[in-house]
Formats: structure tokens, sequence, C-alpha cells
């Protein structure tokens, strides 16, 4: 891939893009190029090489940071951080409680009733009648200041966390001439950073381009369902979108909330309810449905009686306890005789008096507001006025406790979500097991070894010097993303791993070959370079060694390297055939080594006489390979995990393993855990993706499979309708699944 194919000279720039700064091409104008992203803009800035000289930066040795020019930078570009959304006032967070529709129904039930009934009790046809509303506004008020309270100190607290969790994130760049590793929020324009496989781009930027592309998945901000493949044609990064495939480098442009991701996310203000808030919700408007509904049956039958009885046909009651032939009743003469008097009627029980035909008064009025008070009552009896209140002190009650367990929750709503899980589906590296890899024992040059001791022993006492040499360039050159810091603290050397904890596994042993790594890599610069992917389980890197020729240094899956071998290395460095008992052999040694619970890869190797036109995918170069080694690598189970397992399956939450490692492997691991018990079902992804759709539900719903390939799992939960949480390993978790899901649980190391 050639960088130079799309640059033209520099004096070709657009000058009225450039600003009279000291760095020349001010935030406006990165933002208006980032957002359209037009290749032809970036010819006529000189391609990235052009861009890199505007920025004052070196492609191969990125920043300079002597001189202040770091800090003159950073305040004019500023620095990767996104600043959270102004803090809201305990008062807004009161109000915004009200919006609840259960608290705005009760809310309005208790304003009529309390006006009702201090109604009532003015007019002297009932007592204590403002006892109701005043209830029903008490409880609102605790569910009010019960929800902002909580919500106002735990946003106060994850304000503090947030900082001092992007105080921990770090980023691998290139800075005065070296690769380190530095925190997140000190990355800035003109940085060339570091990009491998299953890393999350940390601010838009320009593909550097080098020995091959990469495929970034733009989903969360363009929609674009399909990983898009990233090279001269199209190096436009965006920050936030993850690397599916590939390494490299890229030149930043745009950091914290001048990217497209910060931008993106300051426009969103709204957040969308959890399930609990939509069922509630759904379950208030349908109580306040049926509530209102019989409410206004009843006030109807009310008033069909009052009109009956007080306006078509009122009637008076007339006393005749004095025995009185007339009396006069609204200005009329009735006799006390019944049936002397037209229309009159009797009163069951009571013969000192009856009705007799009278007119409509106001006062009757007072019968209406009656069964007005009758309905409201029924509205408020229907809908629960403890529900929210209920709810609001249960949540607060989870989110102390899971407090007490290290989760933090932000807000009370969120408790629900991690409470309707009934699936967790979790890595192993890093997740299960520390992350902390060595190689243990192995198979090399024809003998076994179980301590690195006797493989030194093997290479220094009995090999060529030669093979030593091949041995040790095949750990240290064929290296994607695994780096050794070098620290003392408390004055003590420490070394810490960066990357691949796999490829610093090989590092380290290679160290205690004698040999010096980075010297090595330096010292050798790759031709060729296929990437490791799920599908490939191999990666290879090729080298111009001595007289012209070209070695290929193949490291993968011992499975699938050791089937790509028709050759063996020996001591003396001869090499021979692969034939089928030696194979056979081989693959007793990896059955061994994988049934440890080991992960288990190899290392081979072949020559070429002079350079080749290599392929794309491999093909025709990654075989007729000559095995070097078998490494059997051990990464710990954290202490903690088989009692976190035992806890989930008793609450009734099934634990499911997915990775990429060999079968035999994941069940020990999985056996070890408590995840894969007797009866359950460990699976390939091979044999899970050949299952038709009813199949794969019935397996999942059986709650029996264990292990599928990582690469199926997002798309298989997605269609089960339950509640998944998805991990990655390391601190940071896989929001690219979570995303799918209903709902996630982020995991952050204290």
């Amino acid at each position: 891939m050639e960088d130079d194919a799309y640059h033209v000279p520099l004096e070709q720039h657009d000058a009225d893009r450039w600003s009279s700064s000291t760095f020349t091409w001010d935030l406006e104008s990165i933002n208006t190029f980032m957002e359209q992203r037009d290749v032809d803009a970036l010819k006529e800035l000189g391609g990235v090489k052009g861009v890199s000289k505007t920025l004052s930066t070196d492609l191969k040795k990125g920043l300079k940071t002597e001189h202040g020019d770091y800090e003159e930078r950073v305040e004019f570009y500023g620095v990767n951080y996104l600043p959270p959304p102004p803090s809201a006032s305990w008062f807004s967070l009161f109000f915004e409680a009200w919006k609840d529709e259960a608290v705005i129904i009760l809310s309005v039930a208790a304003v009529v009733a309390l006006a009702a009934g201090l109604t009532e009790q003015f007019l002297g046809i009932g007592e204590n009648g403002w006892i109701d509303g005043v209830a029903i506004i008490v409880a609102c008020l605790i569910v009010s200041t019960v929800t902002a309270t909580n919500d106002y100190v735990k946003d106060l607290q994850f304000r503090k966390l947030k900082e001092t969790t992007e105080e921990k994130k770090t980023v691998r760049v290139i800075r005065n001439g070296e690769k380190t590793t530095i925190p997140l929020i000190e990355l800035t324009v003109g940085d060339v950073v570091c990009l491998h496989s299953g890393d999350k781009i940390p601010a838009d930027g320009l593909l550097i381009p080098g020995l091959d592309e990469i495929q970034v998945n733009e989903s969360d901000l363009t929609g674009e369902p399909e990983d898009l493949i990233k090279d001269h044609k199209d190096p436009f990064l965006l920050s936030g979108c993850p690397v599916k495939k590939g390494s490299g480098t890229f030149l930043v442009l745009a950091v914290g909330p001048h990217t497209m991701w910060g931008r993106t996310l300051n426009e969103i203000s709204e957040e969308e309810d959890t399930p609990l808030q939509l069922k509630l919700n759904d379950l208030v408007e349908k109580i306040g449905y049926v509530g209102m509904g019989v409410a206004s049956v009843v006030f109807l039958v009310l008033l069909g009686w009052y009109i009956k009885d007080y306006v078509v046909d009122p009637m008076d009651i007339m006393n005749c306890t004095n025995n009185s032939q007339a009396v006069s009743v609204n200005d009329s003469l009735y006799s006390c005789n019944i049936s002397a008097t037209e229309g009159a009627q009797s009163i069951p029980h009571d013969p000192n008096h009856i009705l007799v035909p009278g007119k409509w008064k106001a006062s009757s009025l007072v019968e209406v507001l009656g069964g007005f008070i009758v309905a409201v009552t029924i509205v408020v009896v229907a809908v629960p006025e403890g529900l929210p209140l209920a709810v609001t002190i249960s949540l607060a009650y989870s989110m102390k406790q899971m407090l007490d367990d290290q989760n933090f929750v932000r807000h009370l709503a969120a408790c629900e979500i991690m409470g309707g899980a009934t699936n967790i589906c979790s890595d192993k590296t890093g997740t299960l097991t520390e992350n902390r890899m060595s190689v243990v024992c192995g198979w090399s040059l024809g003998e076994e070894w179980d301590d690195t001791q006797k493989l030194e022993d093997i290479l220094e006492k009995e090999s060529d010097p030669e093979v030593k040499e091949l041995f040790v360039n095949s750990l240290c050159l064929n290296v994607e993303d695994g780096k050794l810091e070098k620290k003392v603290v408390n004055g003590k050397k420490v070394t810490n791993f960066i990357g691949s904890s796999t490829e610093c596994a090989f590092l380290v042993l290679a160290e205690t070959l004698g040999a010096e790594p980075e010297t090595l890599q330096e010292q050798h610069e790759a031709v060729k370079f296929y990437q490791f992917n799920s599908d490939r389980k191999r990666m290879s890197r090729a080298f111009p060694i001595q007289n012209g020729k070209i070695r290929l240094y193949v490291k993968g899956a011992a499975e699938m390297v050791k089937g790509l071998c028709t050759h063996v290395l020996k001591k003396d460095g001869s090499t021979s055939t692969l034939n089928k008992t030696r194979s056979e052999t081989l693959d007793g040694i990896i059955s061994t080594l994988q049934a440890k619970g080991l992960r288990t890869l190899c290392m081979a190797y072949r020559d070429f006489h002079s350079p080749q036109q290599w392929s794309k995918d491999g093909s025709g170069f990654e075989e007729e390979l000559t095995l070097v080694s078998i490494m059997g690598i051990e990464d710990p189970l954290r202490p903690e995990v088989p009692k976190a397992v035992a806890t989930c399956l008793g609450a009734g939450i099934t634990v499911r393993m997915v990775t990429g490692d060999n079968l035999l492997t994941a069940k020990k691991i999985a056996t070890d855990c408590g995840i894969l018990t007797e009866g359950g079902i460990a699976m390939e992804g091979k044999e899970f993706r050949e299952l038709s759709d009813e199949q794969r539900e019935e397996l999942l719903s059986d709650n029996r499979l264990q292990k599928n390939q990582k690469n199926q799992k997002n798309q298989r939960n997605q269609r089960n309708q339950r509640n998944q949480r998805n991990q990655e390993s390391g601190i940071r978790n896989q929001e690219s699944g979570i995303r799918n899901q209903e709902s996630g649980i982020r995991n952050q190391e204290s």
C-alpha cells in the first residue's frame, strides 16, 4: 500500500483553511474536515504526510514533548476528555421526580380530593374531608424527596468516580520516537496512536498506511452495520468505534468534545425509561383508565339519580306531626291525607312525614358534589399511592446493598435492570482468569520440557546457535501488540504487560533465554504481516534474512498451525518430515496440555529464497511450514470466581463462558469455575453455526450450553428475549455486545 499514491505537494493547500496560530490548523477547520471525510480534500492537504507536517508531527517518531510543545498543543486543541453534562441541582431532580405518571395522577387526585373534602366540610355535610388529600400529597413528597436525594448524592459520587476512572484508562502512543503508554485523557491532536484488533478508537484521526488494512465497525455513529475497511481509500477513523480486525497506527485530529462521538453525545439529552419504569407507567396508566372508567359510570349513575329525583320529579318533605289538614309547602297547600293529595308519597317507618311534589332548589347541587366526591374516591383508591414509594424505597435499599458489593449504581432505576438478568455470558481471559499469562511447559525441537530452565538447557547446550536465534526471533518478532514495560516500584523492578498477555508471555520467555526483544524488533523490519482473527487463529510476519531470503514466522492455535506443518525443526538445524506417527504424538502432547487448562500455541516458520508477491489472505504462503515449538501457557483462575458463579447459579441465573480457546482448555476452565457441570454442553463455534435457528433457540433455552465461539455471542443473545450480561476481558466490558441487549453491567476494577 503506497502512501505516496495520494500525496500532493503542500503548496496546493487552501490558504483560507489555515489560521495565524502557532498551530496552523484550527479546531473549526478540523471539525469541518472530519465531518466531510472527503478523500479529495485529504489529497489537497498533502495526504496523511501533509497533515502530519501541518500538525508538526512525525508519523514514525510521533510527538516531541519537550520544550513546552505538548503543553501549548493541549492549550490550543484540548485533551481527550468528555466533560460530563452540568450537574443537576437537588430542586431540579425533585421536580423531575414529579414527572412520573403515577405521581402525576396521584397529585391531581390529591388536589381534587382535598378541594372536594374542604368544600364538603365547609357545607357541613362531612368531617375531616381534607385527610385523604393531604395523605396522598405527603406520600408524593416522600417519593420525590427520596428519589431526588439519592440521585443527587449518587451523581456527585459518580462524577468523582468517573474522574478517577478516566485517569486509569491508558492508550499506546509513539512519542519522542518510542512506544509508550499514557493516560487516555492526555491524548491530544498530533499524537500517533497504536491500534490493535479489539481496541476502541480513542479519538478521531487518519489511518497511517502500513503493511495491511484494518476493519472498523462504525454502526454506533453512522448506522452502517457492516465492518468497514480502512485504507488509503478511506483512512478516516472515528472515536468510539471498535477495531474488528487488523492493527496499525493513526494520526489524531480531534479529541474529547471535538470528536464526532463527543459532538453526538452533546446532542443527546433524553434518557430512555428502563423496563421497570415502562411497566410501572403502563400499569399506572391501565389502573387509571379502569379507575376513571368506573368512577365515570358511578358518577353518571348518581347524576342520573339526581336529575330524576331533584330536577324531573322533585319531592319535598311535609311535616304532619300536628295532624294538620293543610300544610303550606313551596307556597302550595297540601293535605296530610295522602289519598287527598295528588302525587303525595309516604315515607316508610316515618308516619309523621310525607313526600309531596316540590320544586328544584339550588341547594340540591350538594348531591352532585357528593357524587363527584364518590367518583374521586374511586380513582384515588384505584391508583395505589404507596406503589411509587414502595418501589423507590426498595430500589434505594438495593442501591446501598450493591454498593456494599462494590457495584456502583448511579440511578435508582438501574437496580432493576441488573436484578432482571437471567443469563451471564462471560469471556474467559481477564474475566474468569487473571490475564497474567506465563509459558510453563511445552515441546520444542523434538523434546518435551516442563519448566523454562529445561528449555534453556535444550537451546544453550544441545542446539545449534542458529536454531536458538530462530527460536528467539519467533518469540520476539512475530508480535502484534505485546510490549513489556519496565518500572521500579518501591525499589523493586517490576515488569508490566502492555497489550496482548499471550505475546507478553512470549517476550518474558525470550528475556529468560537472554534475548532483548525491543532491540531485536528495532533491528528487523517486517515486509508482510498477516493479522490474527478468530477464523484464522494465527498470525504471521515476514522478515528479510541473509542472502536475500525471506523468513515467514507463524504463530497461532496449536491444532491450527500444526495442521499447516509438513516438517519439524531439529536441534542441529536440520528438519524431518512430519509423518503420521509423529503427528499423532504431537496431537497427544497438545491434548495433554489442553486437558490441564493450558492455552496451547505453536510456532512455525517457512523460508523463501527471494522476495514474494504476497497473497492477501496468506494462502500459498502459510503452508508447508516447519514446526519449531508447542507452548503451554498458563493463565490462573481468579480465586473469587467459583464462589461468584455458585452465587449466580443459586439465584437461578445461567452462566455461560464464551471464549476463543480450544475446546479442551475451555472445558477445563469452565469446570474449575463451576460453569460446566454434569450434563452441561460444550460446543465449538463451527458446530454452533451449523445449527438451525430452531435448534439454537432450543439449545440456549435449555440452559446447558456453556461455551460457543465469541463472534456468535451477541447474535444469539439478541434473539433471546432475556436480559443478558456481557463482559470482556480486563477492566473494560464488551460494550458493543451490551448495546444489543436489554441490559448490561459495566464492570470496573477499583
